[in-house]
């Protein structure tokens, strides 16, 4: 039998984490979702997910503030969303 995947979608846009969680669930994935950094870092200590996704984006903490602290206790995979129109682009806003 399959073991079925956990992922969580973290984002600050309601429609967006809809959106996401519809699709994915569609799809068989068992999802959680959060709308920001902090409630995903909670989130995590108890429910460990296969996979995250991660908007760059968000108000308070950041994707890239969120990933900080996702990889001092994990090694899970996480893909990065963002509305940045190039790689340039999200260069400048991690060196911000």
């Amino acid at each position: 039998m399959k073991k079925e995947s956990h992922i969580m979608a973290v984002d600050d846009g309601k429609e967006m984490l809809r959106i996401l969680k519809r699709i994915l669930e569609l799809e068989g994935y068992d999802i959680a979702t959060a709308a920001d950094g902090n409630s995903a870092l909670t989130m995590m200590e108890e429910w460990e997910p296969d996979l995250v996704l991660l908007n760059i984006m968000m108000p308070g903490v950041d994707g890239l503030k969120t990933l900080e602290r996702i990889r001092q206790c994990s090694s899970i995979p996480v893909i990065m969303l963002t509305a940045k129109r190039d790689a340039t682009t999200l260069n400048e806003a991690q060196a911000a």
